[in-house]
């Protein structure tokens, strides 16, 4: 039996935009050992190195020493994944004087996925500071867009394991504290505050309610220093108070006030108020809302597993086992790191589902994944190679270390005993990886030696000529 190794990577054809003639911008490109291929005019102006002093020159030649670790370490990812962002390096320019800067990488592959050449844009602090302003807003507004959301999975959550809307809001408040820009909250209401009407912001709320004709529905009020008498409820002149009425028929007759006090820029005020506002509204909704996503998150979840998961074992399916392979081959040949497979196959399996059966076959079946799984080591991959074949990946191993865990994976088999099935054994081969050889010829390896398995009398195991 020869087991063919298909191919289940999509290749696909990525493009750059990184020119290697701006001499404005510093630009490299580098091949698949990291070695300089070309720079831009701006890259030698910038270092102050000649051409013909970088050109086919390994680009951690240039940089600090404990940056040549990141280098080693990350461009393996570069040049699988196809992309770095914002990687902070230090590189020495020729005066000798290290120069801070940031690498966006790209990469670039033939028509058949195979990588060829790698595009850097280098990036200067000088660029950084000239964007320092642009900057900041998109981390205040990301900022504030990564505020609001966990309020409200935070407040979902909340809902989901309490029994009681009362209980809800009591903890809200404890909740929106957590946000920076928050500097105070307050939930009120009738019953719980005796001296609301001498409160001095629900007494501002309702005074601009009252002239602005808002209706009876949920609303919020931006409050700023000069609507108050008490400047003491402000901490400076740029804080902020939002004061949303709460209608809600779980409270009936009383009146509920959430009262945030912020401390932010003018920018995001109506944004904040929005919000506020949403949050205000949907307490309730919120917790239909929570069960539906944590549904779906669960679903998500048994999806993801059994895209890589043998149905009748649960263990890794051909698919996972496959993306193992590849995983474990690029190991091998970027850090010579030693892997061996063992191919297993059941004895007379035929007959066993001829004479007792599919349903007791497969009960076989789960019998043998449950020896693997559990005389493995935690770091082995175990999986289902289809039918009553298991592969066995061993990271790290070399093939005499592996042919000794399959004697003893052999040996835990023969001695179970099922039911009035007597005699059930397995046959195994053993291959491991070495130069010259793609994964297939690894797989048909250990294809040959199971085969010389079976042909010697089975229920034993077979390795592969190194040779």
């Amino acid at each position: 039996m020869i087991v063919e190794n298909k191919k289940l990577t999509k290749y696909t054809e990525r493009t750059h935009c990184m020119n290697l003639n701006d001499q404005s911008s510093m630009v490299q490109s580098l091949d698949e050992n990291g070695n300089i291929i070309e720079v831009s005019p701006a890259w030698l102006e910038k270092t102050g190195y000649d051409k013909e002093e970088v050109i086919g020159r390994f680009f951690g030649d240039f940089l600090d020493e404990e940056c040549v670790v990141q280098i080693v370490e990350g461009f393996p990812h570069l040049k699988d994944y196809g992309f770095v962002d914002n990687v902070p390096l230090a590189i020495r320019r020729k005066d000798g004087v290290m120069m801070t800067i940031a690498i966006n990488g790209t990469s670039r592959y033939d028509k058949k996925g195979n990588f060829e050449r790698t595009f850097c844009e280098i990036r200067t602090l000088d660029y950084y500071m000239n964007s320092v302003n642009a900057i900041q807003k998109l981390l205040e507004k990301e900022r504030f867009q990564n505020t609001i959301l966990s309020i409200k999975s935070n407040i979902s959550l909340l809902a989901l394991s309490e029994n009681s809307i009362e209980s809800i809001v009591n903890n809200v408040k404890i909740i929106l504290k957590e946000a920076v820009e928050i500097v105070n909250c307050q939930i009120i209401s009738k019953v719980e505050d005796n001296i609301m009407e001498e409160h001095e912001t629900v007494k501002a709320f309702r005074k601009l309610a009252k002239e602005q004709h808002l209706s009876e529905n949920t609303h919020t009020i931006t409050l700023r220093a000069n609507e108050f008498s008490n400047k003491s409820l402000l901490n400076n002149s740029t804080t902020i108070i939002l004061i949303s009425k709460i209608d809600n028929s779980v409270y009936k007759n009383k009146e509920l006030y959430m009262i945030i006090e912020l401390n932010i820029s003018e920018e995001f005020i109506n944004n904040w108020a929005e919000e506020i506002s949403h949050i205000a509204c949907s307490l309730q909704l919120l917790v239909n809302n929570i069960f539906l996503n944590i549904e779906q998150i669960n679903l998500i979840k048994q999806l993801e597993e059994l895209s890589v998961t043998d149905k009748l074992t649960r263990l890794y399916n051909r698919v996972k086992v496959d993306e193992e392979l590849k995983k474990q081959m690029h190991n091998f040949k970027r850090y010579g790191c030693h892997c061996s497979i063992i191919l297993i196959d059941i004895d007379n399996f035929k007959e066993v589902n001829d004479k007792h059966g599919h349903l007791t076959g497969d009960n076989v079946i789960i019998e043998l994944a449950n020896i693997l799984k559990y005389n493995t080591r935690k770091n082995d991959i175990v999986g289902r190679w289809g039918g009553e074949e298991f592969l066995i990946i061993c990271p790290n191993t070399d093939i005499k270390n592996t042919a000794t865990l399959a004697e003893k994976l052999r040996k835990s088999f023969e001695v179970r005993s099922y039911k009035n099935i007597t005699n059930q054994t397995i046959s195994i081969g053993v291959s491991c990886f070495t130069e010259n050889l793609e994964i297939n010829q690894v797989l048909e390896n250990a294809d040959r030696a199971l085969y010389r398995s079976k042909t010697n009398g089975k229920n034993q195991v077979s390795v592969a000529s190194l040779d």
